[in-house]
């Protein structure tokens, strides 16, 4: 009987060994796979990374005569400082956006400039699809609208009036054809407003110029867009009411970034890297 059981006993101590020794190596095995899976999807981002960069880098071209060489860049400088002006007016920024979270949250009456810019603002752009009761009304049928809700999107408004729902609808999509100074089209008006509880001021040196009209008379918005890549401080005099709404620095706001999503193929572990350029 005692033999049996120091038996039992031994082969108890036996398996419980075994186990945990099956255990450990179970675990050195994921923790190895996983390391090695890590490392492979950290290798595939950068090769994604050095592929992105080559691809964006300036392709080698042959050599040309000296007067056709200075032709071609001059045409191509010309061409290329177009598009970045285009592409600069073209593109909003959040920072250069007028936030109506305060005046949603707080009314028209505690508001006032807020309100005031941003019915200045809707006229400027949508007057030609905005009859005179709209004009009057929209604005504080989507404040009253926005009362006492947590969440509230201009996307989602719904008026309950098939007339001011066609009419919202246009703004909020806008034409495909756009040029302010032309007077062709009208934009989206998510380009000129946001809904935010981060307290923070119009970037003017990233505003729209229609943005900037609807917040000054129109000499000093003439001559803010002549400045405004200059320093504004010592040139623009910003009226009392309008400093807590207002970011004259020249800071900047956002970084160009691409982000790559790499995963390895045996351990499914992915990577995400935000790149900066």
């Amino acid at each position: 009987m005692n033999i049996l059981s120091f038996i039992s006993a031994i082969l108890i101590i036996f398996a419980m060994i075994s186990h945990f020794m099956f255990k450990d190596h179970r675990d050195s095995v994921i923790m190895k796979k996983s390391i090695e899976g890590y490392l492979n999807a950290y290798r595939i981002s950068q090769n994604s990374y050095e592929s992105f960069l080559y691809k964006s880098s300036k392709s080698i071209k042959k050599k040309k005569t000296i007067d056709e060489k200075n032709k071609k860049n001059k045409e191509k400088k010309s061409k290329t400082n177009k598009k970045k002006k285009e592409e600069k007016d073209n593109k909003i920024f959040s920072c250069g956006q007028i936030n109506i979270y305060p005046l949603l949250k707080n009314g028209k009456i505690k508001e006032k400039k807020i309100y005031e810019i941003t019915k200045r603002l809707m006229k400027l752009l949508y007057g030609k699809i905005l009859n005179r009761e709209i004009e009057d009304s929209l604005l504080d049928k989507i404040i009253l609208m926005a009362k006492d809700k947590k969440d509230f999107y201009l996307e989602k408004i719904d008026f309950q009036n098939q007339q001011l729902q066609s009419v919202w609808y246009k703004m909020l999509k806008g034409t495909k054809f756009y040029d302010f100074k032309k007077n062709v089209g009208y934009p989206s008006i998510l380009d000129f407003i946001k809904i935010s509880e981060k307290k923070d001021k119009i970037c003017i040196t990233k505003a729209k110029e229609e943005l900037i009209f609807a917040m000054f008379d129109r000499e000093t918005a003439i001559k803010i867009l002549s400045i405004r890549n200059g320093d504004m401080k010592e040139k623009i005099r910003i009226p009392l009411n309008m400093e807590d709404l207002i970011d004259l620095s020249h800071k900047r706001h956002e970084k160009e970034a691409s982000v790559v999503i790499c995963t390895d193929e045996i351990s499914k572990i992915s990577i995400r890297k935000e790149l900066h350029f």
